[in-house]
């Protein structure tokens, strides 16, 4: 195939200009062989694209604007040099819907391989799919390419940043009596289970001395008290595009870091939750998160984005119903997921970018928030 087909005009308006201007015979000659060069370079390229193999790696995770980091595997394992391959890279952002494309060019030697590093910035957090798209050997002079049947692909996640985000005590503090579970690692304030006995520090309170084990040491003793494991909490990321409209991208970050923020607060305080976010065409995931690595863990499926929310479709309204959930907060993008009449237990965080109207007030069950002042709006949340 010829390609581009720009170059064919420049390369006949030079062959013209030199037949007219040049007066040389070395120069005659020389144009005289130039269609068997080409035709020779054009065979080489053709043989070298049959045997060409390519692999495409990444990391699993990346941090934000700092690049996704990756490498393409080119090997030639046919007799003739590869002059240039072309590798048309794409980046696809899953979460936002962004594309991007960048155009790699190497050339190999016969039965050699080669390793080109690549580092593609990525502004949005998300599930980003690294790809070869189109992938052509070209010959010498760059006028004619055949297709490389080989391709590559790897997946990376961009984690997203975390902001401040303060728990107010509301409703999830009266069912501390419910959990049959106490956190090994940190105290509390359950005064039925003893996380710890220890010597007495100063600020602590004289109810909790152990006063047997006082006499017992000579010393003050103090009895700390559990830390209930409460699972009642879901966080619900549904990060899908609203069907018929078309959020800034700027949105989906907002909405994820406010998310994997929220998550991260209810960590600090020791409350063990569940992640849940609707896939593309299965069931609805859902992860016990019971420290960071359990939040890490579960966001490449979480910020994978999965397409379009069809209203009337949302398999959410399964989880809005379960019982086994005492708090509930649903975090989406453009329009609010609807949570069933009457029900005070669940609270949407509906991110938008657009001038906010009448019907769009901020309740106890429907808080608004934009991408650049996110992290104002969510401040505090009542838990």
């Amino acid at each position: 195939m010829i390609s581009p087909l720009w170059l064919w005009p420049i390369w006949l308006a030079s062959i013209l200009l030199l037949c007219l201007f040049g007066g040389s015979t070395a120069l005659r000659a020389l144009l005289v062989l130039l269609p068997l060069l080409l035709a020779a370079s054009a065979a080489v390229s053709c043989l070298a694209s049959r045997r060409i193999s390519l692999r495409l790696s990444s990391r699993e995770l990346a941090p934000k604007r700092r690049g996704v980091s990756a490498e393409l595997s080119v090997k030639n394992d046919s007799p003739f040099p590869l002059m240039q391959l072309r590798c048309h890279m794409t980046l696809e952002n899953r979460l936002t819907g962004e594309q991007f494309t960048r155009l790699v060019a190497v050339s190999l030697p016969p039965f050699s391989s080669r390793q080109v590093s690549l580092s593609i910035g990525s502004r949005h957090c998300g599930q980003i799919l690294l790809s070869t798209g189109r992938v052509r050997a070209a010959d010498f002079f760059g006028l004619i390419s055949f297709p490389v049947a080989a391709k590559g692909r790897a997946i990376t996640t961009v984690l997203p940043n975390t902001f401040p985000l303060r728990l107010l005590t509301g409703f999830l503090n009266l069912s501390l009596e419910e959990s049959e579970e106490y956190d090994p690692a940190r105290a509390g304030e359950d005064v039925s289970e003893v996380h710890q006995i220890r010597e007495y520090r100063e600020g602590d309170a004289l109810r909790q001395i152990h006063w047997k084990l006082t006499t017992k040491y000579d010393n003050l003793m103090i009895r700390e008290p559990g830390r209930p494991i409460k699972r009642s909490l879901l966080l619900l990321f549904d990060l899908r595009r609203p069907a018929g409209s078309s959020p800034h991208p700027a949105c989906f970050d907002a909405a994820a870091e406010a998310a994997v923020s929220l998550s991260q607060a209810l960590l600090d305080e020791g409350i063990v939750h569940t992640v849940a976010w609707e896939t593309g065409d299965g069931p609805i995931e859902r992860r016990t998160v019971q420290n960071i690595d359990d939040l890490t863990m579960s966001l490449p499926g979480a910020l994978s984005g999965h397409g379009e929310r069809i209203p009337g479709t949302e398999q959410a309204g399964e989880l809005f119903l379960a019982p086994e959930y005492s708090r509930i907060f649903a975090v989406c993008v453009g329009r609010p997921l609807s949570p069933p009449p009457g029900d005070r237990r669940t609270t949407v965080l509906c991110c938008t970018d657009r001038p906010k109207g009448e019907d769009d007030t901020p309740s106890d069950t429907l808080i608004w928030f934009h991408p650049k002042t996110y992290p104002d709006e969510l401040g505090n949340l009542i838990v």
